[in-house]
């Protein structure tokens, strides 16, 4: 077994763009996520995503900008019965980098910098903070077609009052 460090920079790596061998201009990249990338940032809610993320990257003399988009599922637990359920994600994410003397991600501003020494940039981050943001606050079962909660029926049973202990158990 790989230790978890090792398992983790894997992981990230894969998002990773050699910025410094592309010219000034559009750029296209796509990359698959699926749940290592959860795992990889120390998410234990999502284990299983299929996502595609497309990002148009535009390069300029002192700045990158980022387009990135996600589509695709993520796995989340209900809220409400604890069953788990596949939520569409339909996601975009703006980012600006500028360079400068040393990379600095943690800003007040609406871009990050990144040292000029550096030859590739990890998308990793952004990638699973746009997809972090896209999750909704109260996770449940879409409701089907007739309106009715798509929930483990038994639960919403239990917890509707319409079913009751008779017998506890300590």
């Amino acid at each position: 077994m790989q230790p978890i460090f090792v398992y983790v920079v894997k992981q990230i790596s894969t998002y990773e763009i050699k910025h410094c061998e592309l010219d000034n201009g559009v750029h296209q990249f796509d990359f698959q996520v699926d749940g290592s990338l959860f795992v990889a940032y120390g998410n234990q809610e999502i284990n299983n995503a299929n996502l595609r993320v497309s990002v148009e990257l535009v390069k300029k003399t002192q700045e990158l900008s980022l387009l990135l988009q996600g589509k695709g599922e993520i796995e989340l637990q209900c809220d409400r019965c604890l069953d788990f359920f596949s939520h569409n994600i339909d996601a975009n994410h703006e980012v600006s980098i500028h360079f400068a003397e040393e990379t600095n991600f943690d800003t007040d501003e609406d871009y990050v910098y990144l040292s000029r020494s550096e030859e590739t940039l990890n998308l990793s981050y952004f990638i699973y903070e746009m997809l972090m943001l896209s999750l909704p606050i109260r996770r449940v079962h879409p409701e089907n077609e007739n309106g009715e909660t798509k929930c483990n029926p038994e639960v919403v049973k239990y917890i509707s009052g319409e079913s009751f202990i008779t017998e506890l158990v300590w």
